[in-house]
């Protein structure tokens, strides 16, 4: 967690003193918005905002690094509902990739930015679940829709099956979303940075699994 959190602070600005003013975590705790609870208002985010820094910040117009680590362990504890160091680590990192972005810098100076690759996991239990055209039909009772902000990323799907359990016409299915590291080996003449994602870019979590279902459909009408 020591090495989780403040790679969240390395990317905030900061005076002489080493404290953060509003405005830099606002950056931040609107992108955590983005990504865990995605199709807010403009309104609604605001007030998840606010009130995080009203939290956060215990009143005070700045934020100490003391201050600011406890909150995002604070954050880390509420999502996953645990205390264990390596459940927390993992969610930070997880939500690092969302949040940030990854750029290279060639040894002339130009820079590429990395976009994150998420991976869903599709896994049925007691039953046969098919991702092929001619065994769709689970999907197809599936209603998806998306009122809030899209993300910029890349996707792979797959899908695990489980046997034993009679054709009933009724499907149970669990997903998982994660990201994957942005980048592999990167050259000795090239340089890594970290900056915030635009916040047009940001992808909510499960906007990755929906875009998978519906690719999946698509796959089954064409089939």
């Amino acid at each position: 967690v020591q090495v989780a959190a403040p790679k969240y602070w390395d990317l905030l600005a900061r005076d002489e003193d080493n404290v953060a003013s509003r405005a830099e975590y606002d950056q931040m705790s609107r992108r955590f918005s983005r990504v865990l609870l995605g199709g807010l208002t403009a309104e609604e985010e605001q007030m998840v905002v606010d009130n995080c820094w009203r939290e956060a910040a215990g009143g005070t117009d700045r934020l100490s690094f003391d201050a600011f680590f406890q909150d995002v362990v604070r954050l880390a504890k509420m999502w996953t509902d645990s205390s264990a160091p390596e459940v927390l680590v993992a969610f930070l990192d997880e939500l690092f990739v969302r949040v940030a972005r990854t750029v290279l810098v060639a040894a002339d100076g130009e820079e590429s930015e990395v976009q994150p690759h998420f991976v869903v996991h599709f896994e049925g239990q007691n039953g046969n679940l098919d991702w092929s055209p001619s065994s769709t039909d689970w999907l197809k009772t599936l209603e998806l829709e998306w009122s809030g902000r899209a993300g910029k990323f890349s996707l792979t799907s797959k899908v695990s099956s489980t046997k034993g359990y009679g054709d009933t016409g009724l499907h149970y299915c669990w997903y998982s979303e994660v990201t994957q590291a942005p980048i592999g080996e990167v050259a000795p003449s090239e340089g890594i940075r970290q900056v915030w994602a635009p916040l047009e870019e940001i992808a909510p979590m499960g906007l990755a699994v929906a875009v998978a279902i519906q690719q999946a459909m698509r796959s089954s009408e064409r089939g």
